[in-house]
This record gives C-alpha cells, sequence and structure tokens, in this order.
C-alpha cells in the first residue's frame, strides 16, 4: 500500500496511526477521509516540535528544549539515520548528540538510513524454505 506524502512537507516518511496519516518530519497529521457528521468530526491541529502538550483540546504545556536545539534537531533531520547509526551517541544529551551527528553528517560518513527492500517472492520464500529474505538480498 503507498502512503500518501505529506501535505505540508511533501515528506515521502509517513505512516498510519489509527486512521490518521503522520508526518515525523514535521510532526502534521491529516485524515484524508471525511467526517460523516459534523458532530462526530475530529479536530486536528499540528502541534509545534518538540511541544509537550496536555488537555483536550490539547494545549503546550512547554517546549521540551531551548528554541536553539529545536532548530538544530530539525535541521539535522536525526530521524533519517538508523537507530542502529545513532545508537552510539550521547542522546540524553541533546547538545552534546547535535554537535556529534552534525559534524558526521558535515564529514559524509552518516548516510541516511535506506530500508532493503523485500519484494513479494522473496518473502513467499521465506515462509517456503525458512530462508532469511535479506541474508540473499544484502
Amino acid at each position: 500500500m503507498q502512503l500518501p506524502h505529506c501535505p505540508k512537507c511533501h515528506s515521502e516518511y509517513t505512516y498510519e496511526d489509527g486512521g490518521m496519516f503522520i508526518c515525523p518530519e514535521c510532526a502534521h497529521e491529516w485524515n484524508n477521509a471525511e467526517p460523516a457528521d459534523d458532530n462526530d468530526a475530529l479536530v486536528v491541529k499540528d502541534v509545534a516540535p518538540y511541544a509537550i502538550v496536555g488537555g483536550n483540546p490539547a494545549k503546550i504545556i512547554r517546549m521540551r528544549f531551548s528554541e536553539a536545539i529545536i532548530e538544530q534537531l530539525m535541521a539535522l533531520r536525526w530521524w533519517r539515520y538508523s537507530a542502529q547509526d545513532i545508537a552510539g551517541y550521547p542522546v540524553n544529551q541533546v547538545e552534546r548528540f547535535c554537535e556529534q551527528l552534525a559534524g558526521r553528517v558535515a564529514e559524509g560518513t552518516m548516510p541516511p538510513f535506506s530500508p532493503p527492500v523485500l519484494t513479494v517472492s522473496m518473502i513467499k520464500d521465506f515462509i517456503n524454505n525458512k530462508q532469511h529474505p535479506l541474508r540473499s538480498a544484502v
């Protein structure tokens, strides 16, 4: 199933959650289906990146990081790198994390994650032969 690109930032990295489409790059959420009735309408608004919100309707309680750190995180687009690649970084020390990741990206030693493509035939072979589908592809 081909998921729609984000209507706000045009990212291809979207996912579906409970009937809503979500873009992890700009935090935009949308629903392609029209609400059945205005009384059943779901109010969906964007939440600023790294905002901590609560309530119904949601209100910003506070920002998780300073504006400068949020700008760095958004510019780095850290979610485009594999969890294994960033696992060695100090993710609990966000300033150091940004510095170290930015350095590796600038050096060109941190390529974005590109998962291997699984084909239907690879999956069928795995089911029938119990052979791992990626071991022969990689």
